[in-house]
């Protein structure tokens, strides 16, 4: 099986001590945060009523497709983010000490290709954005019901979207929930270029064709 990554936020708090509790258990701070949350999904005990954690650190998880899928599935079904999944996955691990699941098959390492095989890649730098949360969820139910990323999802609704029905377009809710995409500078120039026409910044932009298009 082959591993692709899940970027979630964190305190900085909540990811010293569980960097600090998977080195006493013997893991990659990774898989501790991924056996946590297999663990949370498995005995459906995550808690809306919990308050959302910080968004202090950005990090990283390693894992299988199928697994990303069941986790952003289990998260669209519970309105919540895969952050405060992980979050509340971890905060339960350190408070409860709850036993981890034992039979999870470790995906296959990635072996990087021969230098001369591979392709010239154009550099990408994470942009940073804000959604209202209802936005937020639409995102990711569509996200986990596609199988698409949520950067193939904005790119989608910001080219198929008529420019007139984004005027026309308003949202009422905060810009509460933080995300980030990488993006090379020519898509962000795309994005830029469109929002400078229509007189909006980029995440007015994002929000008002996420409205429509979802």
């Amino acid at each position: 099986m082959q591993r692709t990554t899940m970027t979630v936020y964190l305190p900085q708090e909540t990811l010293e001590q569980a960097k600090i509790a998977a080195v006493k258990a013997n893991l990659s701070f990774s898989d501790l945060a991924l056996s946590c949350v297999l663990a949370m999904i498995g005995d459906d005990t995550f808690d809306r009523q919990l308050p959302k954690p910080s968004n202090d650190e950005k990090t990283m998880i390693y894992l299988t497709e199928d697994e990303k899928t069941n986790i952003k599935l289990f998260a669209a079904n519970h309105a919540t983010t895969l952050s405060q999944l992980i979050y509340q996955a971890l905060e339960r691990y350190m408070m409860e000490k709850i036993e981890l699941p034992s039979d999870r098959k470790k995906p296959a390492e990635i072996k990087d290709p021969p230098k001369s095989d591979q392709p010239v890649r154009k550099k990408k730098k994470p942009y940073s954005y804000r959604l209202t949360n209802e936005n937020e969820i639409k995102l990711r139910t569509a996200s986990a019901s596609t199988g698409k990323t949520r950067t193939q999802l904005i790119f989608e609704a910001v080219e198929n979207t008529a420019e007139k029905d984004i005027l026309k377009a308003s949202f009422t809710q905060p810009l509460t929930e933080r995300s980030s995409m990488n993006l090379t500078q020519k898509e962000l120039l795309y994005f830029r270029k469109k929002a400078n026409r229509l007189n909006l910044t980029i995440t007015e932009l994002f929000n008002k064709v996420l409205a429509i298009y979802l």
